[in-house]
């Protein structure tokens, strides 16, 4: 079991998140600027294989199904956007996507599934303990700080 320590821009948050080797990484739910579609997920691959994403999905607060062929090597990271378009001319980088849906700013749970159901990874991010104080300038993300293996009896 993977167990994850989240923070917003360096503050340090505590979460039990991710059982799998693909975790969901990083999140940019409360854009800065209202108008723009830049909210993302980001997936990183701490295991020791590539892993092929094709028909794993999102099935809650975004909709979103990965294509045919999409292998996320050891190590790497894939990010998923509101808008490719929008984040590649806001912060350079490229993504798959659309989704549909909105990241909630008040939090929620988000869920990845494979291509056949099973819970791969979840986080219930949310205002209050154990997450970042809200009324922080918008436009930040909370990202995964640190994965270790953990035995649980």
């Amino acid at each position: 079991m993977f167990f994850g320590v989240w923070a917003v821009l360096g503050k340090l948050c505590f979460s039990i998140s991710a059982h799998n080797s693909i975790v969901i990484n990083e999140i940019h739910y409360n854009p800065d600027i209202k108008t723009e579609l830049v909210e993302f997920i980001e997936l990183y691959n701490a295991g020791t294989n590539d892993v092929d994403l094709s028909g794993w999905y999102f099935s809650s607060s975004i909709g979103f199904t990965f294509p045919e062929g999409t292998v996320l090597a050891t190590n790497a990271y894939v990010v998923v956007a509101q808008s490719p378009a929008a984040l590649q001319k806001k912060f350079g980088v490229a993504s798959l996507g659309p989704w549909t849906g909105l990241l909630s700013n008040a939090g929620e749970k988000l869920i990845l599934r494979n291509r056949v159901g099973e819970i791969e990874d979840e986080v219930d991010y949310q205002l209050g303990f154990p997450w970042p104080t809200v009324g922080d300038p918008p436009g930040y993300s909370i990202e995964l700080l640190n994965h270790f293996n953990a035995l649980i009896s």
